[in-house]
């Protein structure tokens, strides 16, 4: 911590360097500080998601890696707190790598299984509207409308 020279009531030192702190929100964040702003390090959540990575303003920004409790990992490029492409892993061997909106398949990506492709294609929130895939691993299908 540094002195902050625009306060000297309760706010007289603001965090810079090595340490940690916990947001009024409940999250907590431990890593490097600049002037009150995180710039790497780890970000746990009140709902147990842990981001590892860089910050811009307190948020992920940049490249980090975010672990859920249900065991979905998400790693890649992230911008003011969203990852907009890399990729998603679930417990069940699902790959997907592509882009993203909320933290949902958005734009173009691809899904496998165990390294086989499945579904490639372009993906509007969460489900793929263009593109091939295979259906429940029996056949091909080709064209615009998937459902599930």
């Amino acid at each position: 911590m540094r002195p902050n020279p625009s306060n000297s009531g309760e706010n007289k030192y603001i965090p810079h360097g090595a340490g940690a702190m916990t947001m009024e929100d409940g999250s907590r964040i431990e890593g490097i500080w600049r002037d009150s702003r995180a710039l790497e390090g780890l970000k746990t959540y009140p709902n147990g998601d842990r981001y590892e990575g860089r910050f811009n303003n307190n948020l992920p920004n940049g490249y980090g890696i975010l672990r859920q409790p249900d065991g979905v990992t998400f790693e890649g490029n992230w911008l003011n707190g969203s990852i907009v492409d890399g990729t998603e892993v679930n417990p069940e061997g699902e790959v997907y790598t592509g882009q993203f909106h909320n933290r949902q398949r958005h734009g173009i990506g691809q899904c496998s299984v165990n390294g086989d492709p499945i579904k490639s294609g372009k993906w509007e929130l969460g489900q793929l509207v263009e593109g091939t895939g295979e259906i429940r691993g029996q056949r091909e299908y080709e064209g615009n409308n998937f459902i599930g």
